[in-house]
C-alpha cells in the first residue's frame, strides 16, 4: 500500500519464481564479451505460450520491464488501466 497525503492506494508488482528462456540468442545484441543485453530479440516459439514475461537479466525476480501479448495489451487498454505504457519489441 502506498500512502499519500489524502489517500492510500494499493499497488501490485509481479514477482517471478523461475528464469525464463525467451531470447533468440543468435539475434539478440549483447555487450561484447558479456551477457548484458543491449537489444533483446525474442523467439516467437519460446514466448507464444506466455501472456506476460520478462527480460532475462540479473535481477529477474522483480523486474522493471514486462512484456505482454497483444491479447493482454488489448484487454488492459479496454479496461482503461492507468500508469501503463506500451512500446513494440522484436519477436522472430
Amino acid at each position: 500500500k502506498v500512502h499519500g497525503v489524502k489517500e492510500t492506494k494499493e499497488y501490485f508488482i509481479p514477482s517471478f519464481s523461475q528464469r525464463l528462456d525467451v531470447l533468440d540468442r543468435e539475434k539478440t545484441l549483447f555487450v561484447q564479451g558479456t551477457t548484458h543485453i543491449i537489444k533483446p530479440v525474442f523467439s516467437f516459439e519460446k514466448v507464444k505460450k506466455y501472456s506476460l514475461f520478462f527480460l532475462p537479466q540479473q535481477y529477474w525476480e522483480i523486474t522493471s520491464g514486462l512484456y505482454v501479448s497483444d491479447a493482454l495489451k488489448n484487454a488492459m487498454q479496454k479496461m482503461k488501466l492507468t500508469g501503463v505504457d506500451f512500446e513494440n519489441t522484436t519477436v522472430l
